[in-house]
C-alpha cells in the first residue's frame, strides 16, 4: 500500500490585503493593490500568517486558567442568607484570611482602630436654597422641584446627568403639574428625599420609607413611564438612605432592582425608542439615557455582589449601545463580559484571569490625559476590578510575580479614589457634600501614613493592600451613588 505523499505548503508572499482579497500582487511596497484603494488606514503589510497563528495559538494555551469557585462567601444574619460571588469584596476578604491567617488579625485590629477615629463636626445650619425638608406641602414641594430642575450642571455629579431630571420635566414642568400623568406625587415625593439625603445626609422619615415600600410591593403597579421613573427615584433614594452592606437593606435593594428592570423591558425602552416615540426627541434621549443607566448599575452592582447581571445579554445589543461607542458604553459591554465569565456557575471553575485583565488595561490605556468626572469614574472603577483581578491571581499563585501586581494595583487605586473624593469634596463644588464624604478626606492622611509604615515590615507586606483599599470597601457603594 502506498502511503499518502505529503506537499510543504508555500510560502505566501502576497500582502495580507493582496492575500484576504486574492488577488495578484506585485509585492512592492506599498503594492500597486493597495495604491489603487487607497489603503492608507490599512497599509501593506507583509506578514508570516502561520508564523502569527502559532503565536497566537501558544498564548491562548499558555494562559492559565484559575478555580475561582472557592471565592465565596456566605452571610448568615438571623434568618437572612446572603450569597457573595468571586467578584465581592467580602468574598476576596474571606478568602485572603484563609489563604494569609495573620490577614484576619490585622484586619479585625484595623476595624477596631477605625471605630475609635472621631468624625468630623458639621455644623447644623444650612442654607435655605438647599434645605429641602423645609418644604413640606404639595405646593412648595412642586416649587422645590422646579428650582433643583433648573440647576441640572450641580446634579450632574450625583445623578449621571440627564437621566432622570429631562424626564422627570415631562411631570413637572415649570408652568404646572401634569397631574393626569400616573405617580405624579410619588414621583415629586420620591426626588425631594433623594435630593435632601445627598445634599443634607439626613434620614427620610419611616413613615415615608415604610410608604415607599408599599408602593413597591404594590401588586397593581402599573407599567407606566412615571412608574418607572418613581422607581428609579426609589432606588437613588435607598442608596442614600441605606448602605448595601446591611444584610437587612439587600433584599428589599434587590427586589427593588428587579422590579425596575422588569417595569423597563415592560414599557419597552432597551428597543429603538426613536421609533415608539418618533415625535418626542426630548423624551427620546430621556429614555435611551435611562436605559444605559440601568445598564450601567446592573454590571456594577453584578461587581460588587459577584452575581450575574439581571438583565440578559440578548437586551445588551440594542440600537442605543450599538451606535454611541463611547468609553461609557464599551466599559458597560466589558463590565458585563468579565463578570458572566468570573462570576458564572459553569465557568468559575476555568477563568483566564490574565486575559481579563489584559482587557482591563488595554481600556486604562484608552483613556484620555485630561479626564472629565464621568472618566475619572470610569477609571477608579477600572483599577477597582484590575486589582480583584490580580489580587484573586495572587492568592491562587502566591508568588512574587503575582504580589507586585497586586499591590501595585492596589495603591494606585487608593490614589485615585483619594483624587476623585477630593475632586468631589473641593471648594468648587457647589452642593453641601454628604458628611461620610468628609470622613473619608479626613481619614486619608492616616491611611496613606499606615500603608507608608507596614510596607516596610517584612511580615507584613500584605498589609498595606489592604490599607489602600480599605477605604475603597467603606465607600463603594457611595461611590455607585454618584454616577
Amino acid at each position: 500500500m502506498s502511503e499518502k505523499r505529503s506537499y510543504k505548503k508555500r510560502k505566501s508572499l502576497s500582502c495580507l490585503n493582496c492575500r484576504s482579497r486574492k488577488v495578484k500582487c506585485d509585492r512592492k511596497v506599498p503594492c500597486t493593490a493597495c495604491k489603487d484603494l487607497k489603503k492608507e488606514s490599512n497599509p501593506c503589510i507583509y506578514e508570516d500568517v502561520e508564523e502569527v497563528r502559532t503565536v497566537s495559538t501558544a498564548v491562548k494555551n499558555n494562559s492559565k486558567t484559575f478555580d475561582l469557585s472557592d471565592i465565596v462567601y456566605f452571610k448568615e444574619y438571623n434568618d437572612i442568607r446572603i450569597f457573595f460571588g468571586a467578584t465581592s469584596w467580602k468574598a476576596m476578604l474571606q478568602q485572603t484570611t484563609n489563604v494569609i491567617p495573620p490577614l484576619g488579625t490585622i484586619l479585625d485590629q484595623t476595624n477596631e482602630e477605625m471605630k475609635t477615629l472621631p468624625l468630623p463636626e458639621r455644623s447644623k445650619e444650612l442654607p435655605n436654597d438647599i434645605n429641602i425638608e423645609s418644604f413640606i406641602t404639595y405646593e412648595k414641594g412642586i416649587d422645590a422641584v422646579g428650582t433643583f430642575l433648573r440647576q441640572n450642571n450641580t446634579l450632574t455629579k450625583c445623578f449621571n446627568g440627564s437621566t432622570l431630571f429631562e424626564y422627570l420635566n415631562e411631570v413637572v414642568t415649570k408652568q404646572n403639574v401634569n397631574k393626569e400623568a400616573h405617580n405624579t406625587k410619588i414621583s415629586i415625593v420620591l426626588s425631594l428625599i433623594a435630593l435632601s439625603n445627598f445634599y443634607n445626609d439626613e434620614r427620610p422619615d419611616y413613615s415615608v420609607i415604610v410608604a415607599s415600600k408599599a408602593y413597591l410591593y404594590k401588586k397593581d403597579i402599573r407599567p407606566t413611564l412615571p412608574t418607572l421613573t418613581a422607581l428609579v427615584l426609589l432606588y437613588e433614594c435607598r442608596k442614600y438612605d441605606c448602605n448595601l452592606d446591611f444584610p437587612e437593606c439587600i433584599a428589599f435593594d434587590q427586589s427593588l432592582f428587579s422590579t425596575t428592570i422588569s417595569i423597563a423591558l415592560t414599557v419597552g425602552i432597551h428597543r429603538n425608542v426613536s421609533q415608539l416615540y418618533p415625535n418626542d426627541a426630548s423624551l427620546v434621549v430621556s429614555l435611551n439615557n435611562m436605559w444605559k443607566f440601568l445598564m450601567f448599575e446592573d454590571a456594577l452592582r453584578s461587581f460588587q455582589k459577584g452575581s450575574q447581571p439581571l438583565i440578559n445579554d440578548a437586551y445588551v445589543t440594542n440600537e442605543t449601545l450599538l451606535l454611541e461607542r463611547s468609553r461609557y458604553t464599551k466599559f458597560i459591554l466589558m463590565f458585563r463580559k468579565l463578570n458572566y465569565q468570573i462570576n458564572s456557575c459553569t465557568m468559575s471553575s476555568n477563568v483566564n484571569l490574565d486575559g481579563a485583565l489584559a482587557e482591563l488595561e488595554d481600556m486604562i490605556s484608552e483613556l484620555p490625559p485630561d479626564m472629565s468626572f464621568e472618566d475619572e469614574i470610569l477609571r477608579m472603577l477600572l483599577y477597582s476590578y484590575a486589582q480583584s483581578l490580580t489580587m484573586m491571581r495572587y492568592l491562587k499563585t502566591r508568588t512574587e510575580n503575582t504580589r507586585y501586581p497586586a499591590f501595585r494595583y492596589s495603591l494606585l487605586l487608593y490614589k485615585f479614589s483619594k483624587a476623585l473624593f477630593l475632586r468631589i469634596t473641593g471648594q468648587n463644588h457647589k452642593s453641601r457634600p454628604n458628611k461620610y464624604f468628609h470622613e473619608i478626606k479626613d481619614l486619608m492622611p492616616s491611611e496613606a501614613i499606615c500603608c507608608l509604615r507596614m510596607f516596610w515590615k517584612p511580615n507584613l507586606m500584605f498589609r498595606p493592600m489592604y490599607f489602600g483599599c480599605s477605604i475603597w470597601l467603606r465607600m463603594k457603594s457611595k461611590l455607585a451613588s454618584c454616577t
